[in-house]
């Protein structure tokens, strides 16, 4: 049986692209920028997060970023969205039903 070079190159190169991701996830700095400081961020989200419900969807949007809190929805009229599992203490996530905030959580 003759060694191929193709399959010997082509397993190089993959187990590169490998070694190359693992390096960037756990050497890149994942802080958000208008992140507040950690210290009571998510006690600063519990406090926040009732002054939300009821807001259309875009004076949310719009407050979140006024208020610097970084957001995501993760439920929009009954069909939920894929969420990454991160967990960010002060990051507000929406449910919204017929355009209003109705439910409103921190992480």
């Amino acid at each position: 049986m003759r060694f191929n070079y193709k399959y010997a190159v082509a397993g190089s190169i993959f187990i590169i692209i490998i070694l190359i991701a693992f390096v960037w996830i756990f050497t890149t700095n994942q802080k958000i920028d208008n992140q507040p400081p950690l210290e009571g961020q998510l006690s600063k989200c519990q406090d926040k997060k009732t002054s939300y419900i009821g807001l259309t969807e875009t004076e949310a949007i719009d407050k979140a970023n006024t208020e610097n809190y970084p957001y995501r929805i993760v439920k929009r009229d009954d069909v939920n969205f894929m969420v990454t599992a991160d967990y960010s203490p002060s990051r507000l996530n929406f449910e919204i039903k017929d355009n209003l905030i109705k439910i409103v959580n921190c992480g």
